[in-house]
């Protein structure tokens, strides 16, 4: 079966046209397995797919086919999505489909199509989504045979800009349309006849969106509608009324109307809409409206969500009669601020509205200071959305009564000052958002203490310098956010009780080092960004930054290259990758002379007895210096003149690194360099001190293999001795430190602390970009002449 399949594939690349030769189908498998293809006919990416069994989703873009007539059943049988786009297509056969009885959604946009077969979709029980937008069909009758036979959730026929009119001669095959939703947003319909759309006796949503319907024909689509079982219709933009007539909506009051969306459209008398007692959701945004009289709004029945937005709203005029209205959504966003007029919220607004749940006040201008008065009496509540509203000042207690309030939004606004009393009776609020206001102090400790169920809180975008530990009343804090604010450091933690934090933000602040605090804080939390601050690279501290990443398990968000120190000459440079060379271990070296004086005769007796059986190895050492310096006295001058390049020092559990990595990538006939290995080179039968420090002195580098399994030997720790001493005494750079996997740092001996402090050291990785960065950084701490010729042959 193998052989037949490579046999289609050239047979197929053999009979693919010029045309299809400069386009290309991908395979992306983690797409859903998706074959994407481009520029090439459908019959070839067809039988293309059908190569690979996991492909369920085929998109072919700019296609040149014009007919469509391959049965895909024989190819891709178990195939979901088929998507023809941006192409030429004209004709699809009614076979093209048949049998497909995993199909699920067709999307054969942007083609030429004007006609499809009768059948063309038929028995494709799975098929949900037909979409036809931007070809040429000029009727509705010339698709519907195809998809009669269909239950489909959603017919998308937009963008057909021949689409110009709906006919009395088209309401028998209109009723075959078993569709959930007919999408005809900008189309080119200009006429509806009278009884047209009756048929939509199985349609639930319609969209006319956008088609320049005259005001026969919005009358006759408000007629038609009545007599069917739509129940949402979406009529935006009708660009061919300058406004609506508040008769052309009233037949619609005997449908079974519950989504009525005119918005975008002129609005100079607002409808009469009281007598439409199914309708639950209305949409009048950016209609122009200036002033509403609350009753004939509001007291529309069963009306539960009503979006005014976008409008150019002063007032809504209330009657001392009017309370008790079924409204759950009120959006009012938008209205005065773009128009530089305040709206007057009516500080009864919660007794007219009892049952008010959501309420969008944001880009809407109010007074500076929000009163107490405003939200007196309601306790249903849960989302108040009052950014951009240009308020000032929150008097005490304002939501006293919002018991229920769960998400509150007080963002863009200039609200400077924050009190406990702001927050009285938040006890149930979630989330808050308080970024881009003039807050520029966190000083009262009790700030947020009634916000016990507080997840998120958003203070990014203010003036804030000082952190104090304000916080720990937030028990339930997952997200906290501080980014663009003026913070410089801070010296108590303050996430010490927020134990479910996920995610602190504090980018772009103005944070020079490190403090315990923060870095404890730091630690806390699982997803962390301290990005674009202005750290100073000449801080030491920048060292333990750089440790605590390297052993962290926080992940830290944005780019490492946006986490940077600042240089004195102004330079900005990468933290986690900066050298602080100039850092050394800080001395403590002061309390521990003032002891060892004060206890130095009973330390002198201890050490003469014990000197002799501790460190044998350092004084057969420096027995070994002494006759050193004799020979060399001797020898020739010539420092420069080695036998070898470098004396490996290493513990034999690393071995195998040294013969599978070390040796066969340097010590080679081209990179002519040679290390001494004490286990290979030095003779047997000799003084194993005398002739590891003779050898040495015959190496122009030491190198160290530093592992877990190096610093518990103490053969190994002899030979770092002897390359910190060989460091001293010739005062020149002879060290190389390599690193063999992760090492803890309570590990580290002193000394080698101090090496590790003052030098670079290269550590090894099982990346193969990484690695071959090591042998770059080796073969230069080498320092050979031939150094560049060296790079080019790892």
């Amino acid at each position: 079966m193998d052989l037949v399949k490579y046999l289609i594939i050239i047979l197929i690349y053999i009979r693919t046209s010029k045309a299809e030769m400069k386009g290309f189908c991908e395979y992306r498998p983690k797409s859903d397995s998706l074959l994407l293809c481009t520029s090439v006919s459908i019959d070839y990416a067809v039988k293309t797919a059908s190569i690979n069994s996991n492909i369920i989703d085929i998109h072919i873009q700019s296609t040149p086919q014009k007919v469509l007539s391959i049965p895909f059943k024989e190819y891709i049988p178990a195939i979901h999505v088929v998507q023809i786009s941006l192409g030429e297509l004209e004709i699809i056969r009614n076979n093209t489909f048949s049998g497909l009885s995993s199909l699920r959604i067709v999307l054969l946009t942007n083609n030429r199509l004007s006609h499809l077969e009768e059948g063309t979709f038929c028995n494709l029980d799975n098929l949900k989504i037909i979409r036809l937008a931007n070809n040429k069909f000029t009727s509705l009758s010339d698709l519907i045979p195809a998809i009669k036979c269909l239950d489909l959730n959603k017919l998308d026929l937009s963008k057909n800009a021949l689409l110009q009119s709906i006919t009395s001669n088209e309401v028998e095959q209109i009723q075959d349309i078993r569709v959930n939703e007919l999408d005809l947003t900008n189309c080119a319909i200009r006429r509806i006849d009278d009884n047209a759309l009756t048929g939509l006796n199985n349609v639930r949503k319609l969209l006319l969106t956008g088609n320049p319907l005259d005001y026969e024909g919005l009358r006759n689509v408000s007629y038609g509608l009545s007599k069917t079982s739509v129940r949402s219709l979406i009529a935006r933009r009708l660009s061919n009324n300058t406004f609506i007539k508040s008769d052309v909506l009233m037949p619609l009051s005997n449908g079974a109307l519950e989504v009525l969306d005119i918005g975008e459209n002129r609005l100079v008398v607002f409808p009469y809409l009281l007598d439409f007692k199914t309708l639950r959701e209305l949409v009048l945004f950016r209609c122009e409206l200036i002033e509403l009289n609350g009753y004939e709004i509001f007291g529309i029945p069963n009306l539960q969500t009503l979006d005014l937005s976008g409008n150019k709203l002063r007032r809504i005029i209330f009657n001392e009669s009017d309370y008790g209205y079924r409204i759950h959504i009120l959006d009012l966003s938008s209205n005065g601020l773009t128009f530089k007029w305040d709206f007057t919220l009516p500080n009864a607004i919660f007794k007219i509205l009892p049952d008010l749940e959501e309420l969008d006040l944001t880009n809407t201008l109010l007074p500076p200071t929000l009163t107490d008065l405003i939200f007196t009496g309601n306790n249903s509540l849960n989302t108040a959305k009052l950014g951009d509203c240009s308020i000032k000042n929150i008097q005490n207690y304002a939501f006293k009564d919002l018991n229920y309030l769960t998400n509150l939004a007080l963002n863009y606004n200039k609200i400077s000052n924050l009190r406990s009393e702001m927050f009285y009776g938040l006890s149930n609020l979630v989330v808050l958002y308080l970024g881009y206001n003039l807050i520029d102090n966190l000083n009262s400790s009790d700030i947020f203490i009634h916000l016990v169920s507080l997840a998120i809180l958003d203070l990014s975008w203010n003036n804030i310098v000082q952190l104090e530990p304000v916080f720990k009343p937030l028990k339930s804090l997952e997200v906290l956010l501080l980014d663009n604010n003026r913070i410089l450091h801070w010296n108590d933690s303050i996430l010490t009780n927020n134990t479910n934090i996920t995610y602190f933000r504090i980018s772009d602040n103005d944070i020079m080092y490190i403090t315990p605090a923060m870095l404890q804080d730091f630690s806390t939390v699982k997803n962390l960004d301290f990005s674009k601050n202005k750290f100073d690279c000449m801080d030491c501290n920048i060292t333990i930054l750089q440790n605590w990443q390297r052993s962290t398990s926080v992940v830290l968000e944005s780019k490492l290259e946006d986490y940077t120190c600042v240089t004195p000459s102004g330079q900005k440079k990468r933290i986690f990758e900066f050298e602080s060379s100039h850092c050394y271990p800080k001395e403590k070296g002061i309390n521990i002379l003032l002891i060892s004086g004060m206890s130095s005769c009973v330390l002198l007796i201890i050490s003469v007895i014990l000197i002799s059986v501790k460190f044998k190895w350092h004084i057969r050492y420096y027995r070994c210096i002494l006759m050193s310096r004799v020979k060399r006295y001797r020898e020739s001058n010539d420092s420069n003149s080695y036998m070898y390049d470098a004396f490996v020092s290493y513990d034999s559990l690393n071995s195998e690194w040294i013969i599978n990595q070390l040796l066969p990538t340097l010590e080679t006939e081209k990179t002519q360099i040679k290390f001494c290995l004490h286990d290979r080179d030095c003779l047997a039968g000799n003084d194993v001190t005398e002739e590891v420090f003779e050898y040495v002195q015959k190496c122009r580098k030491i190198i160290l293999i530093i592992s877990d399994s190096y610093i518990k030997n103490r053969w190994c720790m002899f030979e770092l001795q002897m390359a910190q001493h060989r460091l001293f005494e010739e005062r020149r750079d002879s060290l190389i430190l390599i690193f063999l996997g992760s090492i803890q740092e309570l590990q580290l001996p002193s000394n080698l602390k101090y090496l590790m402090s003052t030098r670079t050291y290269i550590p090894w990785t099982d990346h193969p970009m990484g690695q071959k960065l090591f042998w770059k950084r080796l073969i230069k701490a080498l320092n050979k002449p031939d150094t560049l010729k060296l790079n080019r042959i790892v």
